[in-house]
């Protein structure tokens, strides 16, 4: 198993000057501060950061890793107001800084930018949006001082006592006149016990004005254009092709630079989990995974998923304890959603509170309204179908049954329980016939319950 570099937290106290007149200098720089997401192919927010608005067409800068990897990309000023993010003007991923353009008719705020040199000792405040996937919430404002810089091959970055918390990435970092010096990007720790205040990174202003092409990309354009060198949009590529061996390999070395990406642990998690069910090592691995996800909620106590995977991997783990703790705050987080409800139910399923786990269920079938969930439907009925005839001695899950294969015939776990179902109450028949639609599928299939039989359906169904 690799060795992986798992976050600690770990309790620091603010070092910081007081700033005169801090107050009027924040209402000056914030509404400049963007919220940024990264959306993906389920149109769902897959990750979030800060940017920082420099000119007032909508010109602004970011971190090139926040931006990495994306497909589709909105923003939302201080107001709630919402832009798409369509275009790339100029990068550099050596000083991770990134120039995009909102699309916009209207003038925004925006920061003033400044190359005057910043000595150790001098104070400054960063301002970002940190509060994860919600829309909800004004920005953060911390403040600290220049402890110092650091020379990263051949780039300068600025050290700060200033907390930059995840979400914070890509935000801006004001000196005592309210003028822009830095643009906010992560730390410097190398071990993640060395994860503390005094090591926050920041890439000067002064490498703006080094983003001087106009690339005009597209944001697609973009990603074809790192898609073969870039770490992390390699890393997703091999993930959503569900090679997750060479996936695990390049989040971990985009940890290494990048330990406080909530999402790269929340995916690294996941390749662990997807690899790792059917393997003789598979605990270790799976609590490997458990790890990650640990990790992507400590960073972002909001993000969803983490939870979500958390509670599924705690099942497979026979923590119950556990699976309930997860699966219980993710649906705290998302109560009026096909997600938020699915979790529930699959946990009382799993503890065999059949009736809880009907009701969440069918909360989860009523949410469902995305085109994307309703590809997932046909399971929803399946996991549906499953609780009532363990609950019920009747034919009250033959209705679920059939609308799953309805809306999936193919679905090969629907046509082996469908059949048990049939079997178990005596319809041998029919039972049969959904067996031999199986066997056609998937010859290989082997159907769980029949015992000695269970591959050998001449002997069932003659």
């Amino acid at each position: 198993m690799k060795k992986l570099l798992f976050l600690c937290l770990i309790p620091f106290s603010i070092i910081g000057q007081n700033i005169s007149n801090l107050p009027n200098l924040i209402q000056k720089c914030d509404p400049s501060i963007i919220k940024i997401y990264t959306i993906n192919s389920q149109n769902n927010p897959e990750k979030q950061g800060s940017g920082v608005i420099i000119n007032a067409d909508g010109t602004g800068i970011t971190n090139f890793h926040v931006l990495a990897g994306a497909k589709k990309v909105i923003a939302y000023d201080l107001n709630g107001n919402k832009y798409d993010l369509n275009t790339i003007l100029d990068y550099n991923e050596e000083t991770d800084l990134i120039k995009f353009k909102l699309t916009t008719n209207k003038r925004l705020s925006y920061a003033k930018i400044t190359n005057d040199a910043i000595t150790k000792g001098s104070s400054v405040f960063a301002i970002g949006f940190p509060n994860g996937f919600s829309l909800d919430g004004e920005s953060t404002v911390s403040t600290g001082i220049i402890s110092g810089s650091r020379s990263i091959n051949n780039i300068k970055f600025i050290q700060t006592t200033t907390p930059i918390t995840h979400g914070s990435s890509g935000g801006g970092l004001f000196n005592v006149n309210g003028n822009l010096c830095g643009i906010t990007s992560g730390t410097f720790a190398e071990d993640i016990k060395d994860r503390h205040a005094n090591l926050n990174k920041v890439i000067s202003s002064s490498y703006i004005n080094d983003l001087s092409q106009n690339k005009n990309l597209s944001i697609i354009d973009f990603y074809n254009e790192i898609r073969n060198t870039n770490i992390y949009t390699q890393a997703f590529e091999f993930y959503d092709n569900a090679n997750f061996n060479e996936a695990e390999e390049l989040f971990i070395k985009h940890l290494k630079m990048f330990p406080d990406d909530a999402v790269a642990w929340f995916r690294l998690g996941n390749c662990y989990t997807q690899r790792c069910y059917h393997n003789i090592e598979s605990r270790a691995c799976l609590e490997n995974a458990i790890l990650c996800y640990k990790n992507a909620i400590s960073l972002d106590s909001t993000y969803f998923y983490p939870y979500y995977q958390a509670a599924i991997t705690s099942i497979y783990l026979e923590d119950q304890y556990q699976s309930e703790i997860y699966a219980k705050t993710a649906y705290n987080l998302q109560p009026k959603t096909s997600e938020g409800n699915y979790i529930l139910g699959y946990y009382y399923n799993d503890v065999q509170d059949y009736n809880k786990s009907i009701f969440y269920f069918t909360n989860a079938i009523n949410y469902t309204s995305s085109d994307f969930d309703k590809a997932k439907l046909h399971n929803l009925y399946l996991e549906r179908a499953i609780a009532k005839s363990l609950l019920y001695t009747d034919f009250s899950a033959d209705s679920d049954y059939r609308k799953c294969l309805e809306l999936n015939p193919k679905n090969q776990n629907g046509l082996s329980n469908y059949g048990m179902f049939l079997y178990n109450r005596d319809d041998k028949k029919n039972a049969c016939i959904i067996w031999n639609k199986l066997k056609q599928i998937n010859p290989s299939y082997n159907i769980p319950g029949l015992g000695e039989l269970r591959s050998n359906l001449s002997k069932v169904c003659k």
